[in-house]
């Protein structure tokens, strides 16, 4: 019989394989990919930047495919892993963690544009528009999960 709990981790396998997808990508584009596409040199210079991205993609993506297959393959690990993600205690520390770190960002995003402001008013309106996105996005998702719960 599948339970919800195996649909969720095969889930969870399958985006680790995006993961590895798009690290081996964007690991490629950092070893001479960008000058055959055509980039600049300026984005040549950010090769080894995207080749940390790259391969941190990618290792994450390995390490999580490893870990979810062998998961799935022994039914007692299974079962506790199941009872620690729905834990009355996790889910209240993972729901608190998203509150706490969303108002970090949104404080650290406005105190960077406000100081950035002055140095590069470009670069302070880019901030200024991540933030407004991040603020619109969560109005949304509250506005979905209020209808939803």
């Amino acid at each position: 019989m599948k339970t919800q709990y195996r649909k969720l981790v095969k889930f969870r396998t399958s985006i680790s394989v995006l993961f590895i997808l798009f690290g081996a990508i964007t690991l490629a584009a950092s070893l001479g990919g960008l000058k055959l596409l055509g980039f600049s040199e300026q984005a040549e210079g950010l090769g080894s930047w995207y080749g940390g991205i790259g391969a941190g993609l990618l290792g994450a993506g390995a390490a999580l495919f490893v870990k979810n297959r062998l998961l799935l393959k022994d039914e007692e690990k299974l079962k506790k892993s199941e009872i620690l993600e729905y834990d009355e205690r996790n889910l209240y520390l993972r729901d608190k963690t998203m509150v706490i770190t969303g108002y970090l960002l949104i404080a650290g995003l406005y105190v960077s544009m406000m100081i950035l402001g002055f140095a590069n008013p470009f670069a302070a309106q880019i901030l200024l528009m991540v933030l407004g996105s991040y603020l619109v996005g969560m109005c949304g998702v509250y506005a979905f999960l209020k209808r939803r719960v």
